[in-house]
């Protein structure tokens, strides 16, 4: 079964309805993103697989829009170190390629969740599904009673309306 195929399964399973767009072969995955999130009436959502220098995977949930603040969420998350994960470890905790990565930790992925502050009252989400060419949108609601995301600051003071 495809992450994709996962996904959309367990969301069936879990009540939650979705959206599914392919994004189409004009635009790259960013690009393509951006427009299905805003066609949507949703917040595009980029997720960032990282580990800490507690040797936990975590996947950083933020505003596509916005970049990661390196200083804030390691303050936040109380570490002295952080990095993104390497590629080869990106897709052997997930399967997924970068671009790809759903906004999603334990249980389906062995990586903890931590979404920016931005995130926790949205009405919908858009995000990677389960590859870099699939966007899948939710329900905030649904998001985060399925995600059970932790919440935290990551990206700029100035940065937090998505």
């Amino acid at each position: 079964m495809t992450p994709t195929n996962r996904l959309t399964a367990w969301f069936d399973a879990a009540g939650a309805p979705y959206v599914r767009v392919d994004v189409s072969d004009g635009l790259g995955p960013a690009e393509g993103g951006a427009a299905i999130a805003a066609r949507l009436g949703a917040v595009g959502v980029k997720a960032l697989l990282t580990k800490g220098d507690d040797g936990l995977f975590r996947v950083l949930a933020i505003p596509a829009r916005r970049e990661l603040d390196s200083q804030r969420a390691r303050q936040s998350l109380g570490l002295r170190k952080l990095r993104f994960a390497r590629p080869e470890e990106l897709f052997a905790l997930t399967g997924i390629a970068p671009g790809g990565v759903p906004p999603f930790g334990q249980p389906h992925f062995d990586a903890l969740l931590v979404a920016d502050v931005s995130l926790a009252s949205v009405d919908r989400v858009a995000f990677g599904g389960g590859h870099p060419l699939v966007r899948l949108s939710l329900m905030g609601d649904a998001w985060r009673r399925l995600a059970q995301p932790r919440f935290e600051a990551l990206v700029s003071a100035d940065m937090e309306t998505p």
